[in-house]
């Protein structure tokens, strides 16, 4: 996840990321997983970005 949105949901917050994997449905050949890095992580430009919302408006990348 890239932003966390609260346009559909004024209520969602970090606390409920979790589990929002529950009440989503990603579309063919997304996943959502949830996880807590241990360092920071730096994403640069590696091929082609692919961006989606979800249901709830929140924004999703994935780089090919």
């Amino acid at each position: 996840m890239q932003s966390l949105s609260r346009h559909v949901d004024p209520d969602l917050d970090r606390d409920q990321l979790a589990t929002l994997g529950e009440r989503l449905s990603p579309p063919a050949g997304w996943q959502y997983r949830v996880r807590t890095l241990e360092e920071d992580l730096r994403v640069g430009p590696h091929g082609d970005a692919h961006i989606v919302l979800d249901e709830y408006e929140n924004n999703y990348q994935r780089e090919d």
